[in-house]
C-alpha cells in the first residue's frame, strides 16, 4: 500500500539512506516523490556533514 511505502521511505531516511538510495529501493517514480512523503510526514530533512558517507546534493 500507498501507507507502508511510505512509512519504509521515512524509516529508510531516518537511518541514513540518501535520497537517491531510497529512491531506488522504494520503486517510486522519482526523487521529488520521496521528498514529498518526507514532508508530508513532517520529516526533519537535515543531513548534518559528516553522519552519512557519500552525501549527494
Amino acid at each position: 500500500s500507498k501507507t507502508e511505502r511510505a512509512k519504509k521511505i521515512v524509516d529508510m531516511y531516518n537511518n541514513g539512506y540518501s535520497i537517491r538510495d531510497i529512491w531506488k529501493e522504494s520503486g517510486v517514480q522519482s526523487k521529488s516523490t520521496v521528498y514529498s512523503i518526507l514532508n508530508k510526514y513532517k520529516v526533519q530533512l537535515n543531513r548534518t556533514p559528516g553522519r552519512v558517507p557519500g552525501i549527494r546534493k
